[in-house]
């Protein structure tokens, strides 16, 4: 049986379109095809392709993989990161500009980002690489113009032989904390003006550092 045969019918028309492709040039895939139990199984392709000048193909040459049990273990972490009750973000350095490979559900819910909104999403990643290395707490405005605080924690995951880094970002709301700081901050004035306290710190939650009134 030919491929189109084997496809799944989602991929079907993705997948034609890809092999029409009249360039020469190494190119990859992923499709669902039919095994012989009758079960879809997903499969890369990867395929070297020559055309002379005119755009008569010469030759095709390439390799196809089961990648199933890799896509299966992707699905099954996936869920695990959506459910969780912060966002994350990994962030790429292409061309010295940073790219977000991947976020979870939560990395939009909470920073009311669109998914589709690439403009906001390429300004909103720019800032956290410029701006947040380590710890730092930005403020968001929620769909009802309610003020969010949200902790930005960014690690370097360093790509061993190669030039660009890329960067982990985990998102926390922190809001309910904050208010609980700054009222614990307030109640120990209160009570420094009443001789209760001798010493009143403020919290610098940028530095993650204290300092005496």
């Amino acid at each position: 049986e030919g491929l189109d045969s084997l496809a799944h019918p989602d991929d079907l028309a993705k997948m034609r379109l890809w092999h029409s492709e009249k360039k020469s040039g190494r190119f990859s895939n992923e499709f669902r095809i039919r095994k012989k139990n009758g079960e879809y199984h997903w499969f890369r392709f990867i395929e070297t392709r020559t055309y002379d000048e005119s755009g008569t193909h010469l030759r095709t040459a390439g390799v196809i993989r089961d990648i199933d049990a890799e896509k299966s273990a992707f699905r099954h972490l996936e869920a695990i990161i959506n459910n969780l009750r912060d966002g994350i973000a990994l962030i790429n350095i292409i061309d010295e500009k940073p790219s977000l490979a991947y976020a979870n559900d939560r990395f939009y819910s909470m920073l009311c980002i669109d998914a589709n909104d690439t403009a906001k999403i390429e300004e909103f990643v720019n800032g956290v690489i410029k701006n947040s290395f380590g710890t730092r707490d930005i403020t968001v405005l929620d769909g009802d113009k309610a003020e969010h605080i949200i902790k930005v924690c960014t690690t370097v995951i360093k790509n061993e032989g190669k030039k660009n880094n890329s960067f982990i970002a985990m998102f926390s709301d922190v809001t309910r904390e904050r208010a609980k700081d700054k009222n614990r901050i307030a109640e120990r004035k209160a009570y420094a003006e009443t001789g209760i306290y001798d010493e009143v710190f403020t919290l610098n939650y940028a530095a993650n550092t204290t300092r005496l009134v």
